[in-house]
């Protein structure tokens, strides 16, 4: 190796005799070893792993489309039955398995579906730990609903936090095991705000 070890000064380091033959040695088994797992000659071993690497690219955006296709399915099946609060269509929904790219996306559709309406959709991340997104309609934030409230209300029992715009906000939580309990509570929210108009 080389290297700079001051202003002006560079450092050469090199192993030399039996201790340079172990390090040949080893690093040729290594080789040998990769090239009988993968199932080629030595001199393969580099394409091998390039052809590999292509193939694991293309299947895990195969995966992530066979995914968000799957979410937008389930979306469609909660959607068949949402749940109504004085005349407003509320939405509370766990999609597993999906990002928050997707989720964002997956709000987009209910409030395309819904002009008038309150969501709250949620993930749970590899980590274990809750992603949620509020959605409020223009004219539900005109009578004093806010999404950034709902995202608080919703987070805080997960011991998390966020915020966002009155429309539109996200959060993110610590634990996920009270989601479920806590999503169920927001159509009392939604009646608490109506309540106060």
């Amino acid at each position: 190796s080389e290297g700079s070890t001051a202003a002006g000064i560079r450092r050469i380091e090199a192993v030399t005799g039996r201790a340079a033959y172990e390090i040949v040695r080893k690093r040729f088994k290594a080789l040998k070893t990769s090239a009988a797992l993968l199932e080629t000659k030595i001199e393969d071993v580099p394409k091998k792993v390039k052809d590999l690497i292509s193939e694991l690219n293309h299947n895990r955006k195969n995966l992530a489309r066979l995914r968000a296709d799957l979410a937008n399915f389930r979306l469609l099946t909660y959607l068949e039955r949402v749940p109504i609060v004085h005349d407003i269509p509320v939405l509370t929904a766990v999609i597993q398995d999906v990002d928050a790219e997707t989720l964002r996306s997956l709000i987009d559709r209910y409030r395309e579906r819904n002009p008038v309406g309150v969501a709250v959709l949620a993930t749970v991340g590899e980590n274990g730990r809750p992603f949620l997104i509020a959605s409020v309609s223009e004219n539900l934030v005109e009578g004093g609903m806010h999404a950034g409230e709902l995202v608080k209300f919703v987070a805080k029992p997960l011991g998390g936090g966020g915020g966002g715009r009155p429309t539109l906000a996200q959060a993110g939580g610590k634990d996920a095991s009270k989601l479920e309990e806590v999503l169920s509570k927001v159509p009392e929210w939604v009646e608490s705000k109506l309540d106060q108009e």
